[in-house]
């Protein structure tokens, strides 16, 4: 009886086995792995892709064309969107999104997508963005976005360590990023020979207005900022001007407002921003932009604060 018992257990067994033994499905293994047919080329993913700036530029909007819109109408080839900026690249999964690019830039956008199990390539899209608002217009205007017309910003003299400006070797900020804790080795402002004399930076018009002791203008021009790093960790950027800034220029020059001479250079002048905050500008003028060897090369070095 027992012997019986378990041939019939036995046998439900491999009743049962059978029963879960799965039938494979072989036409999708066929179509999609064996057979997956012709796949497209890259002219034709080029024609189904789209990189559109849809929102056009104005002065009293903060979007603009730092909407970039990205649209793949074959949706049969699924895919990932690159976009390469200057700080790195995003990714898209997507078969349409937008990307908000934050800093002005050409970018660089291609897709790569998966045909009949083969990898395409699109071409390259190249993007220009020109409507960011710049950090560095932020700070020294005061201007929180596109639309704040009316703000700007008051500068005056900064010490450091009791220093407003001198003149040093080009470089100084290797071993003084912040500023000298001696003075220059050529020439030295001390800030308590500084004149009152002051600049404001208008955000309107992008202007820089300097001003003299009494409060009458001493001169108006423009300002313009880049990003330019020139391949040194310290210097973070350029604030170029068409009028000079308040300050003195070379070893003999006067502190403020003396007149343009040979480290000054002409219209339009350029300063390396070495440090610049909501309320602190550490700036560097070379005496040679071209060739500067550090140590050697004079460089005239400002610090200025916002007027309290």
């Amino acid at each position: 009886m027992k012997t019986s018992k378990f041939y019939i257990a036995l046998a439900m067994f491999a009743v049962a086995c059978y029963a879960c033994d799965p039938i494979e499905d072989t036409s999708l293994r066929e179509e999609y792995f064996e057979n997956p047919g012709t796949p497209i080329t890259q002219e034709e993913l080029d024609a189904a892709l789209s990189v559109t700036q849809p929102i056009p530029n104005s002065d009293d909007k903060v979007e603009g064309d730092q909407y970039i819109v990205l649209k793949n109408e074959r949706r049969d080839v699924p895919g990932v969107w690159h976009v390469k900026t200057s700080v790195g690249t995003i990714q898209v999964g997507s078969d349409q999104d937008t990307v908000i690019i934050n800093s002005n830039e050409t970018v660089e956008i291609k897709y790569v997508g998966l045909s009949a199990q083969k990898v395409i390539t699109s071409k390259t899209f190249s993007v220009t963005v020109t409507n960011v608002f710049d950090v560095f217009v932020s700070l020294l205007t005061g201007a929180q976005d596109k639309t704040d017309k009316t703000a700007r910003k008051t500068w005056v003299a900064d010490g450091c360590n009791g220093f407003f400006s001198y003149v040093n070797g080009h470089g100084v900020w290797h071993a003084y990023p912040e500023g000298v804790t001696t003075g220059g080795w050529w020439a030295n402002v001390l800030l308590a020979n500084s004149p009152d004399y002051s600049m404001d930076f208008v955000f309107d018009g992008e202007k820089l207005v300097t001003y003299k002791v009494d409060g009458s203008q001493q001169g108006e021009g423009g300002f313009a900022v880049t990003h330019d790093d020139k391949g040194v960790q310290a210097i973070a950027g350029e604030l170029i001007t068409t009028t000079p800034m308040v300050g003195g220029y070379g070893a003999y020059s006067d502190a403020w407002g003396g007149a343009a001479d040979q480290y000054l250079g002409s219209s339009p002048y350029t300063y390396w921003i070495l440090s610049l905050t909501e309320d602190k500008m550490f700036i560097a003028h070379p005496a040679n932009y071209v060739n500067a060897v550090d140590w050697d090369t004079e460089c005239n070095y400002f610090h200025f604060k916002v007027k309290e």
